[in-house]
Parts: C-alpha cells; structure tokens; sequence
C-alpha cells in the first residue's frame, strides 16, 4: 500500500491515525510525500502497490491521485467535504461543496472522512479487486474527452 500523504496532514492528526491502523492490521506500506519525491520514483512505487491511500485537504489539478488511476491503482482518499483555511488549520463554516478527488468515481475506490475510516478502509480492502480507476480515466480524463470538453465549454463561453 502506499500512503501520499499531500500538505503535510500530519497536522490534522489523520496521518498518525491511519498509520497506526494499518500497522494494526500488519499490513505493509510506503509513504511519500508531496513535493519530496521524484516522478519515477513514484511510477516505481505505484506500480508495486496494490492500492493508495490519499491524504490531502483539497485537491487542485489532482495529478498525482489521477496518476494513480491511471496506473490502475484503487484509491481510498481522504474527503474533508470543506473547505480548510490552510493558515490556521480550522474548519471553515461554508456551504461549499468541495472534495480532494474532485475526478473520481465508484470504479476508482472510495472515500472516508475522520470518523468513518476504520469502516470505509475495511469495505475498500475487502473489494480491492472490483474497482477498475483506469476504465475511469480512460473514459472520462483521456487527452481526447478532455479535449471535446475544453471545446464543449470554449463554444458555450464564446456562443453567448
């Protein structure tokens, strides 16, 4: 398994806690963080892991999650369903919606918040077989789908 632990979570207090868990479980992993690690070094590491743990308050391009399903790696991703003030670590208080894996779906794993993690990891381990992220991306976040979509909006932008 390996652990992306993005914007050092370690602060929130999730990364401990899903780190003893799966120590718990006896299950061996691999952390790497955001903005430490090399491209390869992570290919090599996606492709030795049956699967992701992603750690991140909010997601922007989602390029490493994404490359993940890609390499058909399910992932089981944090979802703070708010928004985070990043300088003082609080939940702010809005309804808006937002979510660390905005391009996700079913096919590509599942997602858990603080207080559901222990019951979303087992339901995730238990079908790690049945999720299939790169069917995902490559019908949804292909170069190609993502062109007709850039065009799609461009004419809807520019037809009104």
């Amino acid at each position: 398994m390996l652990i992306y632990d993005k914007e050092n979570t370690q602060e929130r207090n999730i990364f401990p806690f899903v780190k003893n868990f799966i120590e718990s479980k006896k299950l061996s992993y691999k952390v790497i963080k955001y903005g430490t690690y090399k491209e390869d070094e992570y290919k090599q590491l996606l492709a030795k892991s049956k699967c992701m743990l992603f750690l991140s308050k909010s997601e922007t391009q989602g390029l490493a999650y994404n490359f993940a399903m890609a390499s058909n790696v399910p992932i089981l991703a944090w979802d703070c369903k708010g928004i985070i003030d990043i300088h003082s670590y609080f939940q702010i208080d809005r309804d808006i919606p937002i979510t660390s894996t905005p391009y996700f779906s079913s096919e590509c794993g599942m997602r858990f918040t603080y207080s559901n993690f222990k019951e979303k990891f087992e339901e995730f381990w238990d079908n790690l077989s049945n999720f299939n992220p790169r069917k995902y991306v490559m019908e949804n976040l292909s170069p190609q789908k993502s062109a007709e979509l850039y065009i799609q909006y461009y004419l809807q932008t520019f037809q009104e």
